[in-house]
This record gives structure tokens, C-alpha cells and sequence, in this order.
């Protein structure tokens, strides 16, 4: 894909941004092909990836249930039904756990999660647009953390992205146990 970018000779920040734009890619890709392929700075390759991920986020939450109903009524019906029950089992999790977990799904870079998911699932669970808009940026930002930990300290990055991960299963159940006792 970067190559793709490189050969139209777009300035490598445009690359970055566009990348991290990307549905499923997002700054999870962005940012070590910004780093390791087009040899930016952390920091700026950081901040374009941070800005590129986000700008789907606001289009997401207001457009994507009148999108997905319009879809239904297309050829794409049956590719639009698998996805919608994916979602469904993922917006229980958010209904029972609320914005600690749509920031948690976020946050974490693994297939599957994200900004553009989290955004799908924060409208398909017509959640406000505000708290959810500021919980995804917070996301997205602790996103870039754990890829720029894995891209800057590789194995050692990775482990302490896995650690935190784990972490991250536990934190709900916690809340919960604390919710219950206060």
C-alpha cells in the first residue's frame, strides 16, 4: 500500500495521513510505515497519523446507520447482515461496560478494533456524539502509544503492549467489582 502512495510522490506526511485514514490499517500501519519506510521523525509521523485516524471519526458517527440501512437495500445485503452481527456481539461488551470499554476498543491495535469500528459501534449504539468523539481521540491516542512503544523498542515494545493488553481484559471486570460495591 505505502508503495502504491510512494510512486504518485505525494509528500510523506499526505502518505501517513492517508494511511491512517485507511479501515482496518489505520495508524496501526501507518505510523511504522512513517517511521521504518519513509524515514520521518517519531514525532511528526506520530501527529499525522494521530490526525489521519481521527478524521473518519465524526463522518462515522452521524452517517454510518443511515449508510448501513441503505447498504441493506443493495447487492450488498448479505455482506452487510454478516457485519452487523459481528457488531452486534461487539456492542454488547459497550453496553455493558459503557465508554471505558469503546475507549478500550480502540486502544487496543488488533484486527478488528479501532476508530472506525469504535466509531460503527458508538453509533450503532447511539451513543452521544461528544462523549463518544472524545473517547475514540483517547483511543486513538493510547493507540499510537502502544504502536510507537512496539515500532521504537520492537520485542520489548511488543511484551509490554501484550502486558498491557491482559491488563486491559481485567480493567472492566474491576469496574464492575467496584461499581457493585459503591
Amino acid at each position: 500500500m505505502s508503495e502504491f502512495f510512494i510512486n504518485l510522490n505525494l509528500p510523506n506526511w499526505l502518505i501517513v495521513l492517508i494511511i491512517s485514514a485507511f479501515p482496518v490499517v489505520e495508524l496501526r500501519g501507518a505510523i511504522p510505515v512513517g517511521v521504518h519506510v519513509l524515514g520521518m521523525s517519531y514525532l511528526k509521523t506520530i501527529v499525522f497519523a494521530i490526525i489521519g485516524n481521527i478524521l473518519p471519526v465524526p463522518l462515522l458517527l452521524v452517517f454510518f446507520n443511515g449508510l448501513l440501512n441503505v447498504s441493506k437495500k443493495t447487492f450488498l445485503k448479505g455482506i452487510v447482515e454478516r457485519y452487523e452481527a459481528y457488531l452486534e456481539k461487539k456492542q454488547k461488551l459497550i453496553d455493558t461496560y459503557g465508554l471505558i470499554m469503546l475507549f478500550l476498543f480502540v486502544a487496543i491495535p488488533l484486527p478488528g478494533t479501532g476508530a472506525w469500528t469504535g466509531s460503527i459501534l458508538a453509533s450503532l449504539g447511539e451513543l452521544s456524539f461528544l462523549r463518544s468523539f472524545i473517547t475514540i481521540v483517547l483511543g486513538v491516542l493510547g493507540a499510537a502509544l502502544l504502536v510507537t512503544l512496539f515500532s521504537f523498542f520492537g520485542i520489548w515494545g511488543l511484551v509490554g503492549a501484550v502486558v498491557l493488553f491482559v491488563l486491559s481484559f481485567f480493567f472492566p471486570k474491576l469496574m464492575v467489582f467496584f461499581k457493585k460495591r459503591l
